[in-house]
């Protein structure tokens, strides 16, 4: 989780008026969205089994880890059909509500409360007849006022030239001139200006499926209403559903957050769920590529949310329908969006506290670590227990199915890393009953065996952040003169100015080393993959594209930045920062002693957000070579989402790809030499990945000699 930051003068109003930002707050446009395009989103999940080859597999009693999750449960066909149509004239309500909240005039300016009439709406649509659905959501719609959608070309001409103010004649003459005031020639015009801005040409990713807008489905007069809109044309956003920060990230704080509502009263329940839908709808940068569609989704979860009557059955609705979109960033949890993430983590994320009310808050205090697709024991924290036991069962459960349960709740990306996912945040040796010991299987040495082992109580009031780091030298000089980097400690001071960094590499210079490892595998570091890159890499290169909502278009993402890393890059982005007016406290390296340094980078499934991002920027250069696993794949900016009930939805806002474009969320960034995990490691207790390291610039060293 990352924020790119500079020292802004600019108030908090003045981001909300900001209609977006383009370049890393660096040129700032107001553009207009100009397509929707329709778009599959992917088909059913499942959770296939795991066929890793290990040194154990054919023994019997070691199963697949991850069994498949589909639930044999006839009863809830029963009352999903109970709900069928209830669910149908629902899911209509969600989809006009929700375009009509971030695309229409009344909302944007904040004339009426879109919850509030949402809130109206639901009984009326629930239980309407089918074919009156239409007709009632079009009174409603045009009951709204003017919606905003003809294109007013005097404010859209003041919005271009606010916009593009370096290319004004431009504007002034499109403007003048009346055979041009229409939508093609307009969208002509922005792409013009965007490529004389920027340098690149415009590249828009859409992800809402709009297809629905059609007669077939809406009705003649409800269809040509929607169809209407082509951009939105308010630039101040103050009192809008969304505004988008100096990023042009999306921010929610407008929501009402309804912290006490009562959980049995369903149209509190079905505002949660449309919330949550629709802001992921529209502003979520990979709907594209997660394995459901979105919209079968909401159909499927309507039924679900109307049956409960409590919290619980509130927050685990939320929670499982969030878990869909396979975003290792997203938590849900307890608190306002205008909290830091240090206060929101006191407490543990409502997805923890799902897992201790459904598997017990007792706990082994044992540490798992994810090896050949089991559940290894890495610190033993008992005496009956061994550093790599490979769990089979807990209380006569085998430890597959325990997972898969557990997962279920769980954002985890692929199947790949989800045992991975699972142990780095979450205590799975679990049971409900705090005075008998927990009876665990393992197989050990070829051998299964039994042992019991004392349990201890979780304090949910003392949540333990787990992604901390667990090194405790933020460097060193290892064996053959060879330096080690550990970033995840550094004292953070800014993104452009590290003094850790500084002294450290000035250390190196002074010991003459024979190469460099910079562990990226512990918890995220201080704001250093500019400057890490700028001591590293003789050539700027091109490392990352970035995309953000694009601001006059919901459910379209556009690509604003992309970035450079190497000697050079950190003075480009600190000019981009002048130009716009921002100021950046510039920590210019020394020299180039690194330059022609054989690096290794290191990194696995720990590896997420930010640290991918410095990994990203070290990529691409001869002398750097990535070594370990694939990252977890979750990169890109944070958006917070008040939900009903005093909770706060934190998932990726900005989408971030390979300098070609390509994917990085949930797949992760590949190593160039690939170092598993191994069960016999985890045993000897050896770092394998670091040994690996440096007999890999061992090699290096003395091939130099």
């Amino acid at each position: 989780m990352y924020a790119l930051e500079g020292n802004t003068k600019k108030s908090d109003t003045h981001r909300k008026n900001m209609p977006f930002i383009i370049g890393t707050i660096a040129v700032f446009l107001v553009a207009a969205g100009i397509f929707f395009v329709s778009r599959s989103m992917g088909e059913a999940e499942t959770l296939h089994e795991h066929n890793r080859q290990t040194e154990i597999e054919d023994n019997d009693i070691l199963q697949p880890i991850i069994e498949e999750a589909t639930p044999d449960d006839s009863d809830y066909i029963i009352f999903v059909n109970s709900y069928e149509a209830q669910a149908q004239n629902l899911l209509k309500l969600s989809k006009v509500w929700g375009f009509a909240k971030y695309t229409h005039q009344t909302f944007l300016l904040g004339e009426k409360c879109w919850d509030e009439e949402l809130l109206a709406l639901i009984p009326v649509v629930r239980f309407a007849d089918e074919g009156d659905v239409n007709d009632i959501l079009y009174n409603w719609f045009i009951g709204l006022g003017d919606d905003g959608y003809d294109l007013d070309y005097p404010a859209f001409r003041s919005i271009l030239l606010e916009g593009f103010p370096d290319h004004y004649d431009i504007v002034v003459d499109f403007f003048e001139d009346t055979i041009n005031h229409n939508w093609p020639s307009v969208e002509g015009l922005y792409e013009e200006l965007w490529l004389l801005n920027t340098g690149f040409e415009i590249n828009l990713r859409p992800m809402a499926d709009l297809s629905w807008i059609n007669e077939d489905y809406l009705g003649t007069f409800l269809a040509t209403a929607l169809s209407r809109f082509h951009i939105i044309q308010v630039c101040d956003r103050e009192m809008a559903p969304v505004y988008f920060n100096v990023l042009g990230n999306s921010v929610f704080t407008n929501k009402e957050r309804f912290v006490e509502i009562d959980h049995k009263d369903s149209n509190y329940r079905l505002l949660g769920l449309f919330r949550l839908w629709n802001a992921i709808k529209y502003f979520f940068p990979y709907l594209d590529i997660i394995d459901y569609d979105w919209s079968d989704l909401l159909l499927e979860y309507i039924p679900i949310m109307l049956e409960g009557t409590d919290a619980s059955s509130y927050e685990v609705t939320l929670v499982t329908l969030a878990s869909k979109l396979r975003d290792a960033h997203i938590h849900i949890l307890r608190g306002s969006a205008t909290m830091w993430l240090g206060e929101l983590f006191r407490e543990p994320p409502v997805e923890t506290e799902i897992i201790e009310q459904l598997f017990g808050p007792f706990f082994a205090p044992i540490t798992l670590r994810e090896a050949e697709g089991r559940l290894v024991v890495s610190s033993p924290n008992h005496p009956r227990i061994n550093q790599g036991d490979v769990i089979l069962r807990v209380n006569d459960t085998y430890i597959g199915e325990i997972t898969s349960a557990m997962l279920r709740y769980l954002p985890f990306p692929d199947d790949d890393k989800a045992l991975a996912y699972l142990v780095r945040g979450h205590i799975v040796l679990r049971q409900h009953s705090g005075t008998t010991p927990m009876a665990l299987d393992v197989y050990r040495f070829g051998e299964e065996l039994r042992v019991y082992v004392n349990i201890v109580a979780q304090d949910s009031h003392q949540y333990i952040w787990r992604y901390t780091s667990t090194v405790s030298d933020s460097y060193m000089l290892l064996e053959h003169n060879i330096g080690l980097i550990n970033p995840s400690i550094f004292q953070f001071e800014s993104r452009y100015r590290n003094s850790a960094l500084r002294g450290i590499m000035m250390e190196f210079v002074n010991a003459n080393i024979n190469g460099l490892i910079i562990d990226m595998r512990q918890g995220s570091p201080g704001f250093i993959d500019y400057l890490l890159a700028e001591y590293l890499l003789a050539v700027k290169t091109h490392f990352v594209t970035m995309s953000r909502p694009f601001g006059f278009a919901p459910g379209v993402f556009i690509d604003f930045f992309r970035g450079y890393s190497g000697y050079g890059g950190l003075e480009r982005l600190t000019q981009e920062f002048a130009t716009a007016g921002y100021t950046a406290d510039l920590d210019k390296p020394f020299g180039s002693s690194f330059h022609n340094q054989n690096v290794v980078v290191l990194m696995n499934e720990s590896t997420q957000s930010h640290l991918e991002f410095t990994v990203m920027s070290l990529q691409g250069s001869s002398n750097v070579v990535i070594m370990g696993t694939n990252t977890i794949g979750a990169n890109g900016d944070i958006v917070f989402l008040p939900l009903p009930g005093g909770m706060v939805m934190i998932f990726t806002g900005l989408g971030v790809y390979t300098p070609d474009g390509g994917q990085t969320q949930r797949i992760g960034l590949s190593p160039d030499i690939y170092v598993p995990r191994t069960i016999a490691g985890i045993s000897a207790g050896r770092d394998e990945l670091m040994e690996a390291a440096i007999q890999f610039l061992h090699k290096q060293i003395l091939q130099n000699e």
